[in-house]
């Protein structure tokens, strides 16, 4: 039972951080909202942002996925 408590500690730490980055992005997501509000401009993302997107957060296509529940498949197509 010991030998799980590192690796429990380490899943733990790894959630604390992919929680850390969601809260990141929702707050970039309402900043554009607020700013597409005020302009009436329609926001697309294309895959060269989504890509600077993860990269500045430095989550895979995987865990993006995940947080949009999207397939990584698609994600990856962008």
């Amino acid at each position: 039972m010991e030998s799980f408590i590192p690796n429990a500690t380490k899943i733990q730490r790894v959630h604390v951080q992919h929680e850390r980055r969601l809260q990141a992005l929702e707050k970039a997501v309402a900043r554009e909202q607020r700013v597409t509000r005020k302009k009436k401009v329609v926001y697309r993302v294309n895959g060269e942002t989504l890509k600077k997107i993860r990269k500045r957060l430095k989550i895979n296509q995987r865990v993006l996925a995940r947080l949009q529940d999207a397939n990584y498949v698609t994600i990856g197509k962008c």
